[in-house]
């Protein structure tokens, strides 16, 4: 800035007197901005000269309502460097002064400025000047909490930046105040607006490592807040919300999580309460967690009074993201060895989600049920596991797939029927099953192929055990994954492919085997291209005449007429992507 020196700390009154109107502004933030620049670097006798004319400058700046949003933080960050770099006897008649503005019952908008910057600078000391703000901070908090009842949606913003600043500015020295700071994050977090909702969940993020409370007591009524949180929230605010929600229950699940966090103070508070005060950071089982952020999935945010009246409303599809991003960030976390360490249970918990009931009201839901838990997954196995965890992964999720299966017996006359209530929810668990060990099928390439042959996994019998189940979905899903696993190890293409045209011949009275062989028959021949030595010329041919054969057989049985045309004209299709080699266009002559 030009017309300042480095002599010259304090705003030059006079010149600013003599500007424009329009020009003022930007004259205040340059000072501010430089200001905030070189008073770390000033020598402390410099700036004891200065300070109390500083200090006066700025508040009346503040106390004059003419700061913007950037201004205000500056002169509330040049405010904590003097008293940090200088000296404190200013410091609680400042923190006086910003009290006083806030206890104002000016609800103008001429006076919403001052109040904002009051709250700023409040924020701001309290986070770097911590325990030298003394108990002052508890007439803060009382002073904020009365403001926010009516309060502007940007003063209810401002106020829970700022009660996290104090919890992380004062830690454990301030635990007298956070359960009056919890009350206040419970109402803002269901606000209208969704900046306060954000704000809300940062601080409840902040204040966590701090109040115990928070993760033992509280933790079920924390995370009920959270679901009703992500009602109708924004990509911002749900993903504020879902970190908030996603780090606490994670801390849950760690021997002492908050260690680093607290000070010897909190220790000698623990020796005055007594033997019991030490297991307030026990770790809770797993089982427990899950269930908790299961409830959200599955229930939304409603209480359990609602459900047992009849009362309950389907959970909304911004509850589901935001409960799915839960997940994720609590795994990622607690980071990749206790991914491995509890991959089973985990995995048969996310895909618990998928088969609930609950989960499946209606097929939209279902739908968008599975792509959530499929998201999950995704992330999970894909980005943070090893190649050899990822093969753990593929045998877990194989094993699960093939006790279900034997659970139902698709071969039994209940089972048959598609409306039966446990294989019209089953069948979810299954396909995204199947998409994500398709899905790292893919990510292992070559690898797979150790699957394949491993005798005691079955994979093979799995996957085409799959191809004759009772819904379309599982059918094409096991398609879908007989494509990836061949594309990944090519050499069994041929192999696999061979199998399924016997087993649509030997099943050409079954219905929903002849929709399952051909949809699998057509993916591999589709996957031939993608593999380098493709299959032998026959086995196009064969493919062909078979499925010829469903065309021309497909009048001789009403009850099949539907399922041989489609499947016939599916086989016809696929061949045709073997290109020139199969597959000859007519010539015409002139």
């Amino acid at each position: 800035m030009e017309s300042l020196s480095r002599q010259s700390l304090t705003l030059d009154e006079v010149a600013l007197a003599r500007m424009v109107e329009a020009k003022r502004a930007v004259f205040v933030y340059e000072w501010l901005r430089y200001l905030d620049q070189v008073l770390p670097t000033v020598a402390r006798p410099e700036i004891k000269t200065k300070q109390k004319v500083l200090v006066g400058q700025l508040l009346d700046l503040i106390r004059q309502g003419v700061l913007g949003p950037p201004s205000r933080v500056l002169a509330a960050q040049c405010l904590t460097t003097l008293f940090r770099v200088g000296d404190t006897f200013l410091l609680f008649d400042t923190i006086n002064k910003c009290n006083d503005w806030l206890k104002n019952k000016d609800d103008s908008p001429s006076f919403l400025p001052t109040r904002l910057g009051a709250i700023c600078v409040l924020g701001h000391m309290y986070e770097t000047l911590g325990r030298m703000t003394g108990r002052s901070y508890e007439e803060t908090v009382q002073v904020l909490n009365k403001g926010l009842k009516n309060a502007e949606s940007q003063i209810r913003m401002e106020t829970m930046v700022t009660f996290g600043k104090v919890c992380e500015g004062l830690g454990t020295a301030a635990s007298n105040i956070h359960r009056d700071i919890f009350k206040s994050v419970r109402s803002t977090l269901a606000d209208r607006a969704h900046i306060v909702r954000a704000a809300s969940a940062q601080c409840l993020l902040v204040m966590s490592p701090y109040a115990t409370f928070v993760t033992t007591t509280e933790l079920e009524n924390v995370a009920t807040m959270c679901f009703r949180a992500f009602e109708g929230a924004s990509y911002e605010t749900r993903k504020a919300v879902a970190k908030c929600l996603g780090t606490i229950l994670a801390n849950t699940q760690q021997e002492d999580p908050f260690s680093k966090g607290r000070n010897s103070g909190m220790m000698i508070q623990r020796a005055k309460k007594g033997p019991t005060a030490g297991n307030t950071n026990k770790r809770l089982p797993l089982g427990d967690v899950l269930a908790i952020i299961m409830q959200g999935f599955l229930k939304g945010g409603s209480s359990g009074s609602g459900l047992i009246k009849g009362g309950s409303t389907p959970v909304s599809q911004d509850v589901r993201v935001g409960v799915t991003h839960c997940y994720v960030i609590m795994v990622q976390t607690l980071g990749p060895q206790w991914l491995e360490k509890n991959l089973s249970q985990l995995l048969n918990h996310v895909l618990e989600l998928a088969s609930h009931p609950k989960a499946a009201t209606s097929h939209v839901d279902a739908v968008y049920s599975r792509r959530c838990v499929g998201h999950i997954i995704q992330v999970l196995l894909g980005k943070m596991l090893s190649e050899q965890a990822q093969m753990a992964a593929c045998k877990e999720m194989i094993a699960i797939v093939e006790k279900l299966m034997s659970s139902l017996d698709v071969h039994s006359e209940n089972t048959k029927d598609s409306s039966n209530q446990e294989t019209l929810f089953s069948q979810h668990l299954i396909v995204v099953a199947l998409q994500e060990l398709g899905t790292l099928f893919q990510r292992l390439g070559t690898v797979s192929r150790t699957l394949i042959v491993d005798h005691h996994l079955h994979l093979t019998n799995v996957l085409c055990s799959l191809l004759v189940h009772p819904s379309q979905a599982p059918r094409l899903a096991a398609s879908w994954c007989l494509r990836c696993l061949c594309v990944a190890s090519p050499s069994h293409l041929t192999p696999i492919l061979d199998r399924c045209l016997e087993g649509l011949e030997k099943l050409k009275a079954s219905a929903d085997a002849v929709s399952g062989y051909s949809s699998a028959i057509a993916a591999l021949l589709g996957a031939v291209r993608l593999t380098p030595l493709g299959i032998p010329h026959t086995r196009g041919k064969i493919a062909f005449n078979v499925g010829e054969d469903l065309l021309r057989s497909a009048s001789q049985n009403s009850r099949l007429s539907k399922e041989r045309t489609q499947a016939g004209w599916l086989l016809i299709g696929s061949v045709m992507t073997l290109g020139p080699a199969v597959v000859k266009g007519e010539r015409k002559y002139n």
